[in-house]
């Protein structure tokens, strides 16, 4: 019986909106240790329920959360919030997520970095085990070797996952004819499974990823063609290398990742040379940071000559376009408060910019905030001037304070 959600304060000061929010902000902590461990974590977590176990208040199949401290297994705020309400009600903060083996503490608002927290780690290897039927890569606290795709898409969180700038394995396994490829809604040429599937590079075959039916890892162990790109996200993988390849960097890998990025999107990348791109315009603003190209900046020139004196009372996340009335994921000028939409819209943020020289704003739709004349994201925690505003509009969009609200930036 799945019980409402209604009750719950939506933007309360324990809500889970901040769960998998602000990692590019450079906000979401990963803690190394925690104090809520020793009153709150079960003394007996050997046996634990295994991942596919649904809600036990509302039956959602999958995805759900392990409580720590009692062994409930209850859906994410993404479904019914029931492990929300279960923290609000018996105060057990520390749960972990069947989805992707994360383990996040209410009482911190932060999530945990299982492998270097003694208490944590036998759970999170359990865990690790019956959801993939091996054990982790490693059990100490060193940098692990991933062994197979299993890890694919994994680990981001424990600061594992490695993303070259080199392969040695490209030369002998990339073909030689990548102009022409297959479209990413190409289905897997084994089970037919339509969508998200990877590209080999070595003989342009598609095939489906271990979350479905390990049909791409099969390929590599009876052909050893090491390197795949997903068309989920366009990311590289080498299976020799056991680790993402950055393609923009990477000649060899350049052309087909941008040839897969115009099947995917109808458009080209913002950037086809092998330099560091110079974002020109915030046609680029939310692009890129997964290829390592986005600057985030912790200092900016422009700042004293722009900022306006007055941002203690600024416009709602709401307010809509100023001139074409866009009604929601428009950005502040912070020079003179006005909310103009974005370049995914009709660019009047950029043309106030270029009519105005106001350089600096900040974006409602994730709370970043971009500088025009630097052509980069600023890290608003790290920066004294911006502060302020960045804590007065997640207020405003989320209802309560951020995790933290020192000036400092945030350990991790």
């Amino acid at each position: 019986m799945a019980t409402s959600s209604s009750k719950l304060p939506e933007n309360g000061p324990e809500d889970e909106d901040e769960m998998m929010i602000g990692a590019e902000l450079g906000w979401v902590r990963h803690l190394a240790s925690c104090d809520h461990l020793v009153a709150s974590l079960s003394s007996d977590l050997a046996p634990i329920p295994t991942p596919d176990t649904p809600c036990n208040m509302c039956q959602h199949p999958r995805g759900n959360w392990l409580c720590l401290c009692c062994k409930e297994v209850l859906c994410s705020r993404y479904v019914n919030k029931h492990m929300l309400q279960h923290y609000l009600e018996k105060n057990h903060s520390v749960a972990l997520g069947y989805s992707d083996l994360s383990v996040w503490c209410f009482a911190c608002h932060a999530y945990l970095n299982a492998q270097p927290i003694l208490q944590l780690r036998p759970v999170h290897e359990t865990s690790y085990v019956l959801k993939f039927g091996q054990t982790l890569p490693f059990n100490t606290g060193q940098h692990p070797k991933v062994k197979e795709d299993d890890e694919m898409m994994l680990g981001a969180e424990s600061g594992w996952v490695r993303h070259l700038t080199s392969c040695d394995h490209l030369v002998a396994s990339l073909s030689t004819d990548l102009t022409r490829i297959p479209n990413p809604d190409t289905p897997c040429n084994r089970c037919q499974h339509p969508r998200g599937n990877w590209l080999c590079l070595c003989c342009k075959e598609v095939l489906c990823s271990r979350y479905v039916n390990k049909h791409m890892l099969q390929h590599y162990r009876e052909k050893n063609h090491s390197v795949a790109l997903g068309y989920s996200d366009l990311s590289v993988w080498c299976f020799a290398c056991h680790a993402y390849l950055n393609a923009q960097p990477i000649l060899q890998l350049r052309p087909v990742h941008e040839t897969s990025y115009v099947l995917k999107f109808g458009q080209t990348l913002p950037f086809h040379t092998g330099q560091h791109p110079k974002v020109k315009e915030d046609d680029e603003m939310m692009v890129g940071a997964e290829s390592g190209w986005v600057k985030r900046l912790t200092s900016c020139d422009h700042l004293v000559a722009s900022l306006l004196s007055d941002l203690a009372r600024i416009p709602t996340p709401d307010t809509p376009c100023n001139r074409c009335q866009h009604p929601r994921g428009n950005w502040l000028c912070l020079c003179c408060k006005e909310v103009l939409c974005s370049r995914y819209v009709n660019k009047h943020m950029l043309q106030h910019y270029q009519e105005t020289n106001h350089s600096v704003a900040l974006g409602y739709s994730d709370l970043s905030v971009w500088c025009f004349a630097c052509n980069a994201y600023l890290n608003a925690q790290a920066m004294l001037q911006v502060l302020p505003v960045h804590e007065t509009a997640y207020v405003l969009k989320f209802g309560r304070a951020l995790p933290f609200l020192m000036g400092e930036h945030p350990k991790v």
